[in-house]
C-alpha cells in the first residue's frame, strides 16, 4: 500500500558521459545517450524489506524541459514544457558485459552564495552583472515575464573592452531560460553544467529599476553559486601575507 502511493523521479544529465558537439566542447566524447540502472531497497520499521529496480514494465520516461545540456557548453530550459511531458515506455539496452562500480569521490555541492556587487547597462543596451569575485559555479535567477519570453546569460571570468571575454575558458557558453509566465515570478538554475565567472552578460531581461519600453522580462534577482566537491576539511592555513591567504582561499574554493 505504501508503494502504491509513492513514486521516484530521476532527472538524467549528459555530464562527461555524453558531450554534445554544439557550442564549446573541450572534449568530444560520447558513450551514447544517458542511461539509468537503479535498485531501491526499502526497509520498514517493522523489519520488512522491499527491493525493486528499473524495468520496462513499471517505469516510464519523457523528455524533460531541459532542451540542451552540456558540461562544456551550457544548459537550456523551457519551463513551458513542465506541464506537457509525454510519457512513454523506456528503451532497454539489454545485457552489458561491464561491471558497474559506485563513485568513490565526494559529491559536488553548492558551497556558497555570492551576491552581485553591481550591474550596469552596456553600449549595446544589455546588462552586465559583476560578482566582484571569480568563482567556478552557476547562477540562480528569479525572473518575471510572459510565457515564451527568453533570457540568455553569458558568464565570463574576464572583460575585454567592457564586454565579456570567454576566450580563455571556452566559447560559446551560455544558459538560456524560457519562461512559462508565472505571475509571481520563476526561479531557475542549471543542473548539469558549470563555468568560471566573475561577470555575466544578460540578454533578454532587465533589472527591476531599469526602463523597459520593450516589455522584457524583469530579472528580480540573480545569485552566483560557488560549487565544488563536498570533501571534508582536514586542515587550515593562515599567515601574515594576505596574498598567500587569498591564494589558499581560491585553491580551497576550487578543490
Amino acid at each position: 500500500d505504501t508503494l502504491s502511493r509513492t513514486g521516484v523521479d530521476v532527472l538524467l544529465g549528459n555530464g562527461f558521459y555524453n558531450i554534445p558537439s554544439q557550442r564549446y566542447a573541450k572534449l568530444n566524447i560520447s558513450y551514447g545517450q544517458p542511461k539509468l540502472r537503479m535498485v531501491i531497497e526499502i526497509e520498514y520499521t517493522d523489519g520488512r524489506r522491499h527491493v525493486f529496480g528499473t524495468n520496462p514494465k513499471e517505469w516510464i520516461v519523457s523528455r524533460s524541459p531541459i532542451t540542451y545540456s552540456s558540461i562544456y557548453g551550457g544548459e537550456d530550459y523551457d519551463a513551458r514544457l513542465e506541464d506537457s511531458l509525454i510519457w512513454q515506455k523506456p528503451l532497454t539496452i539489454g545485457e552489458q558485459s561491464f561491471e558497474l562500480k559506485p563513485q568513490n569521490g565526494t559529491e559536488v555541492i553548492q558551497r556558497r552564495t555570492i551576491q552581485a556587487k553591481k550591474y550596469w547597462k552596456t553600449a549595446d543596451g544589455k546588462f552586465l552583472y559583476d560578482f566582484g569575485q571569480n568563482f567556478a559555479g552557476i547562477v540562480t535567477i528569479n525572473v518575471k515575464g510572459k510565457a515564451g519570453q527568453r533570457v540568455t546569460i553569458f558568464p565570463s571570468e574576464t572583460l575585454r573592452n567592457g564586454k565579456i571575454n570567454q576566450g580563455p575558458t571556452g566559447s560559446p557558453y551560455y544558459w538560456q531560460y524560457t519562461l512559462r509566465g508565472e505571475e509571481s515570478g520563476e526561479t531557475w538554475q542549471p543542473r548539469f553544467t558549470y563555468y568560471g565567472q566573475r561577470s555575466v552578460h544578460v540578454d533578454g531581461a532587465v533589472p527591476p529599476d531599469a526602463e523597459n519600453p520593450d516589455g522584457l522580462p524583469v530579472l528580480q534577482n540573480m545569485d552566483g553559486r560557488l560549487i565544488c566537491t563536498a570533501a571534508t576539511e582536514v586542515g587550515k592555513f593562515e599567515c601574515s601575507d594576505t596574498l598567500f591567504n587569498d591564494i589558499h582561499t581560491l585553491i580551497d574554493w576550487a578543490i
